[in-house]
């Protein structure tokens, strides 16, 4: 007995009812058990319509009965295929059939699987199952979102995103033919069902992210099926609008040619400015969001906002290119193209000529001579000009040259200077004392030298210095080597460590530095003076080793402060070096600090210790809520971090060390610094002071002879 109609209907309602109340698993059950009520008793011989036969077949499948749902899509394909429907049907009964194999033939089932154990009944089962490629839809049946989505969740093939996208493409031509023939009602019908087939596609592939759920598109289908609207799931007022304003996502897929045919078809389309005010909201809408602390809401709204920005840049090239003309009328602009192109064989010759190179004023000098010869003066008098502004433009341009020479040269005097003096700070200090301050002051005074020099020639040119390499001598010596050579005469049995903080380079590049500053003027924006941070630096070097074997759990603590000659430099300089003992031998404290010194570390921190301002009245201070300068914490500027295990095979470490955060992020400006012990730790023996001379790295040094730097009076 067939199920009622009504029954089927009143299923639907109640799996609605269940979605709504949150049971979507029950409702899905309940959908599909309306859909299997729908073709209860029925096979494929009972009907002849493809789209009814593919649904059948998806029930058929769900309920286990391959053989059934194969039969009714070898039917629907034999019903969309003209070739297969006159095998599959013929109008007399065959004579006779050839032999079928006796093994068991390969079949596809519904999934598209290989199943070796199925066997085909008919001949005609078998040419259809061996067709080639997937079967075939018709358009209507493509826009049928249900079915589509029914087949595709139950394994079937369903067209691919390409089929939807040529089927969209062929209408989207098919409507332009239309406009160009003046059939606009036409083309607008073609590029509605362009936009159709677009839709279902994007909902099929929404499908694949969600398609466990009973949502929005079900309870349409739903509404749908109980309406008995057999037309296709989308209509075009969900498309269009009720006034057909076309969505502005499609901006991206759309030429200017395609955007003219929706206007003359009626289609309602925005204006650039009407689409960034509708940005220009959702900015303000995003700041309000942001500002009641809605952060998600806030950033879909300024998504939002910008996408729309892109939406009306892409509206307005469109609308421009559409008000050039577009690309409608493609014959006229090829006989155009063709037309410049004979114009421009004949113009761009006479351009080259035009523009051709100035000639030298050697050639301009012949060409004046040769027209006085002739007794045109006139002619002479005009190119003799021409002449002297070429003299003139040489003379610039060999003068620029010289220059640019001249200021490579310094330049790299200038570099050489630099890092003689980086050297010979590390010379003074840990080689030898008395020569290295020598070096250095004149190393100093050469990069002054140099930078003068440059800017002597940048103002009054190549001509106002003379460059020659100085011939005498001048007792000025050069490092020919890196800082490698600290600790190359250091005594083997010095127990002590000698930590040196030697400058503080770059330091108003420093990250820290400039938020301080920035916050500093920020404060002082409403008063009479202006404030500015002044750094009071200070450098802590923590040791992780103890002090003595009774402070086994602390620290070795040492602080060094700027020499006050230079503060407020780009390159601040440190006190002297200090003293750490790090005993050697069988002491108790001695073999703590072999046990740690392969995995502790040495972290310098540089400071910003606040000045303490004037005091205040007791009266006032005792009004005030705010800390005093001495309360407040020191600001980390940056830290380097050592590794103690680097002494395990060598006696120093020395170099320019970046400062960073404790993230290892690089902050600005680096430390300059050195630090030695007498021997490696990692040696079984201290070695003796005389023992070990030979294979101890030597300092290449040679003499330098400097540029002579002379200004022409």
């Amino acid at each position: 007995m067939a199920p009622d109609s009504q029954s089927i209907v009143d299923m639907k309602l109640r799996a609605l009812e269940l979605k709504k109340a949150g049971d979507v698993e029950g409702a899905k059950a309940l959908l599909a058990q309306a859909r299997d009520l729908e073709f209860q008793g029925l096979s494929a011989e009972d009907l002849d319509d493809s789209a009814s036969l593919k649904k059948l077949a998806v029930s058929l499948k769900r309920k286990g009965d391959l053989d059934g749902a194969r039969a009714a899509l070898a039917k629907a394909q034999r019903l969309d295929s003209p070739e297969v429907a006159a095998v599959a049907v013929p109008s007399e009964p065959s004579e006779s059939k050839p032999d079928l194999p006796t093994d068991r033939a390969q079949t596809t089932d519904i999934n598209g699987k290989l199943d070796n154990e199925e066997t085909f009944e008919t001949e005609e089962e078998a040419e259809i199952a061996t067709e080639e490629g997937p079967v075939v839809f018709s358009e209507e049946e493509m826009l049928d979102f249900d079915m589509m989505f029914e087949f595709k969740k139950s394994g079937m093939d369903v067209p691919s995103v390409e089929d939807y996208q040529a089927k969209a493409l062929a209408c989207k031509k098919v409507a332009v033919k239309f406009k160009q023939h003046g059939d606009i009602e036409k083309a607008k019908d073609s590029l509605k069902r362009a936009k159709l087939f677009e839709a279902v596609m994007t909902r099929l592939n929404e499908c694949d992210e969600a398609e466990d759920e009973i949502n929005e598109e079900d309870e349409a289908w739903l509404m749908k099926e109980l309406n008995q609207d057999d037309s296709a799931f989308f209509d075009e007022s969900i498309l269009f609008g009720d006034d057909e304003v076309f969505s502005l996502d499609d901006l991206d897929d759309m030429d200017a040619e395609m955007l003219k045919v929706m206007i003359d078809a009626g289609i309602k389309i925005p204006t650039p400015d009407e689409v960034l005010d509708l940005s220009q909201e959702k900015k303000v809408l995003a700041l309000a969001l942001k500002q009641d602390g809605n952060l998600v809401g806030a950033k879909s709204a300024l998504v939002e906002s910008k996408s729309l920005r892109s939406h009306a840049d892409r509206l307005k090239e469109l609308l421009e290119e559409i008000s050039n003309g577009g690309d409608e009328e493609g014959i006229e602009d090829l006989e155009k193209l063709l037309l410049l192109s004979e114009v421009a064989a004949e113009v761009i010759p006479e351009l080259k000529k035009a523009i051709a190179p100035a000639k030298s004023a050697d050639e301009l000098k012949q060409e004046v001579l040769k027209l006085r010869e002739e007794r045109r003066i006139k002619e002479a008098t005009a190119l003799f000009k021409l002449y002297k502004q070429a003299l003139a433009r040489e003379a610039e341009a060999a003068e620029l040259e010289e220059q640019k020479k001249i200021l490579s040269i310094l330049c790299e005097e200038m570099q050489i200077a630099k890092e003689q003096e980086r050297l010979f700070l590390f010379y003074e200090r840990f080689i030898d004392s008395r020569s290295g301050a020598l070096q250095l002051v004149k190393w100093k005074d050469y990069t002054l030298k140099c930078g003068e020099a440059t800017k002597t020639v940048e103002t009054n040119g190549s001509k106002s210095v003379v460059l020659a390499r100085s011939g005498e001598a001048t007792n000025m010596l050069k490092i020919n080597d890196d800082e490698d050579f600290v600790g190359s005469t250091s005594d083997p049995t010095d127990e002590r460590l000698e930590v040196a903080i030697l400058s503080l380079v770059d330091i108003h590049e420093n990250k820290i530095y400039q938020k301080m500053q920035k916050e500093a003027k920020k404060a002082s924006a409403g008063g009479s003076d202006k404030m500015e941070v002044k750094l009071c630096l200070r450098v802590d070097v923590v040791i992780q080793l103890p002090p003595n074997e009774k402070k086994s759990d602390e620290n070795i603590n040492l602080s060094f402060l700027p020499l006050e000659s230079s503060r407020g430099a780009a390159t601040v300089d440190f006190a002297p070096s200090q003293f750490v003992t790090l005993p050697r031998g069988k002491s108790q404290h001695a073999k703590i600090i072999q046990r740690r010194i392969g995995r502790k570390r040495i972290q310098i921190s540089v400071l910003h210790v606040h000045i303490p301002s004037e005091k205040p009245s007791s009266w006032l201070k005792s009004w005030s809520s705010k800390p005093s300068e001495e309360e407040k914490e020191p600001v980390l500027l940056g830290r380097v971090v050592l590794e103690l295990k680097d002494f395990l095979i060598k006696n120093a470490i020395a170099g320019d060390f970046k400062l960073i955060d404790s993230g290892k992020r690089e902050l600005g400006g680096m430390l300059r610094l050195g630090l030695q012990v007498g021997a490696p730790f990692g040696e079984v023996k201290v070695a003796s002071s005389t023992g070990d001379d030979t294979a101890r790295t030597a300092v290449d040094i040679e003499p330098f002879s400097p540029m002579e730097l002379n200004a022409k009076v």
